[in-house]
């Protein structure tokens, strides 16, 4: 059974999952055009290096704005390892891009 969330659900739901599987996470507040919500996830693995990910959660990720999410990223983040796009549409061109580039992934998420 799938269960249908919103976005600040989603939201919620990856701080906790990250949280118990040892990462410190917590929302970070971007100013974008449409609804969506920043996660920024860091984890020490052998003592010294810090893993940076952060995951953005918007409704679809499509040619048009898979460019301006990214430069967000780079604007409002010093440093990081991954980037992961989760949403619940991703155009065939964002897929490809995404393949292509080794620090973006995709997560589908069911939104309401």
């Amino acid at each position: 059974m799938i269960i249908i969330q919103s976005l600040k659900e989603h939201e919620q739901e990856l701080i906790k999952n990250l949280t118990t599987d040892g990462w410190k996470a917590k929302a970070k507040e971007l100013e974008y055009k449409d609804e969506l919500y920043c996660v920024r996830a860091k984890k020490k693995s052998f003592f010294i290096f810090n893993r940076v990910h952060i995951y953005v959660l918007i409704k679809e990720v499509t040619d048009d704005n898979i460019e301006e999410l990214v430069d967000l990223i780079k604007d409002n983040f010093f440093n990081y390892h991954a980037i992961w796009l989760a949403a619940d549409y991703f155009s065939e061109k964002v897929k490809d891009f995404a393949q292509e580039t080794q620090q973006i992934g995709l997560l589908n998420i069911d939104v309401k």
